[in-house]
């Protein structure tokens, strides 16, 4: 029997009901969204683990490809509800509306850390080039990051000071103060997510800010450069438009989350929960859609500025059908003479060493 009493389902907000038509068109881009950010960072996944050991960018892109595929993954509890007038569906379950909420959350606040990490690490790089970053302490941070975080939201809720709703017109499942909850500790809990938020941001955009000045400053001076420096160029480039791609998509909502914040403490907290704009489409479109299309988005990027990864992918699905292929044509061949099975052994070879 499903439990309701978390939700919050609103038919129409000042005499304005959500169009239908903009509804279908980003339930249609979601599904996109998520087969692109399932399929596309499951194959970056699998290319960079085999690298991880190589070099730690390579390490942060393993674990920002698990974020997203788990991002795109949770999003589809939220698409049968934008087809649906913005009913629960789904999420009308109390325990998938709460792993929807705390998961989401946690993936958001981990995906600007591991961002984070990428940009400065990037710009330690550029400016100390011989300073050596040990990526057990990377790890160590990551670790430690995500469990307080968890750790802040389970420790809230179990003492009943957040509570787990599905807003309805925000198409998402999030935490509100709870009945037991004093302002004192609400405000606690604001301003630790808060803090990071604007903190996290601060950070990412400073290191994207020097990282494009860095990099400019070096394309200016590419004459002469040798292949070990093209190399770091295009590294660092590739860093920098995925981190313009990270803000461009989360900044939005780190400006609805400081605006709501703000309007909230200062008691103007019905003129923003009455606008419908803002409630139909502000938290839609910042919270769901940026966020699941900066998970779909990420082995675009991959794919447009990494050759080995696109020489990779392209041996896996081609080739791989290949030596099916040959596979077939071997077993008809070692029926009449060896010669005609190893000349099949042979041509795989050749492809492989041409791939690359």
């Amino acid at each position: 029997m499903a439990d309701n009493s978390h939700v919050i389902y609103l038919e129409e907000i000042g005499g304005v009901k959500p169009s239908r038509e903009a509804d279908i068109l980003i339930g249609l881009l979601l599904i996109a969204v998520v087969i692109l950010g399932i399929g596309g960072n499951a194959a970056a996944v699998v290319y960079f683990w085999k690298k991880r050991q190589q070099s730690l960018p390579s390490l942060l892109y393993t674990i920002i490809g698990i974020i997203d595929i788990i991002t795109a993954v949770v999003t589809i509890l939220v698409i049968p509800s934008i087809f649906s007038y913005r009913k629960p569906m789904l999420l009308e379950s109390f325990t998938l509306c709460g792993i929807m909420g705390l998961v989401f959350n946690n993936t958001q606040r981990l995906s600007m850390f591991m961002v984070m990490m990428i940009s400065v690490t990037r710009t330690i790089a550029m400016f100390r080039p011989f300073y050596e970053i040990k990526r057990v302490n990377v790890i160590l941070a990551c670790i430690a990051f995500e469990a307080f975080f968890f750790l802040l939201d389970v420790s809230f809720l179990a003492t009943g000071s957040l509570q787990i709703v599905y807003y309805g017109p925000g198409n998402m499942c999030g935490v509100i103060p709870g009945g037991n909850v004093s302002i004192w500790r609400w405000n606690i809990y604001l301003i630790f997510n808060l803090a990071w938020l604007l903190l996290g941001s601060v950070v990412v955009f400073i290191s994207f800010i020097m990282s494009l000045k860095t990099v400019s400053d070096r394309q200016k001076s590419s004459v002469g450069q040798n292949s070990s420096e093209k190399k770091f160029q295009n590294v660092s480039i590739t860093i920098t438009l995925f981190t313009a791609l990270f803000l461009l998509c989360n900044l939005p909502l780190l400006v609805l989350q400081t605006s709501a914040n703000v309007i909230y403490f200062t008691g103007a907290n019905d003129y923003l929960a009455g606008n419908a704009g803002y409630s139909w489409y502000g938290l839609v479109i910042a919270h769901v859609f940026l966020t699941s299309f900066n998970a779909g988005a990420n082995p675009c990027l991959y794919l447009y500025r990494m050759q080995k990864f696109r020489r990779w992918l392209a041996d896996w699905v081609f080739h791989r059908r290949f030596r099916r292929a040959s596979a077939r044509v071997g077993d008809i061949g070692s029926t009449v003479t060896t010669n005609g099975k190893a000349g099949i052994k042979t041509e795989v070879s050749g492809m492989d060493s041409s791939a690359y």
